[in-house]
């Protein structure tokens, strides 16, 4: 049995979606089998990464969300003069939503 677990565990593809969310356009989406680095994130974001706290998130992602799901925007967007991000309370700048999907 224990075998066979390990066995369906590898066949399955681990997959991540990247949404950016920026202030003033529609939502960009990348699914890859690789997690981001940390150059990636900081570029999408435009500097240094800051981990969103689930209360900023919008209502419909807290629903669809699991404990893999993070959220990050730029740490400094506020002394940058970034925009508000309407679609996150409280944040400004580009937004990046990470979310584990099978493959």
């Amino acid at each position: 049995l224990f075998k066979t677990a390990l066995i369906i565990l590898r066949k399955r593809k681990r997959m991540f979606r990247y949404t950016i969310h920026k202030p003033n356009g529609a939502p960009t989406i990348a699914e890859t089998n690789e997690e981001w680095t940390l150059d990636a994130l900081q570029n999408a974001v435009g500097g240094f990464i800051e981990w969103v706290p689930q209360n900023l998130w919008p209502r419909d992602l807290i629903e669809r969300s699991d404990e893999e799901t993070e959220v990050y925007c730029n740490e400094e967007g506020r002394l940058k003069g970034f925009a508000p991000n309407p679609q996150f309370y409280n944040v400004v700048g580009n937004v990046i939503v990470k979310e584990v999907i099978e493959g």
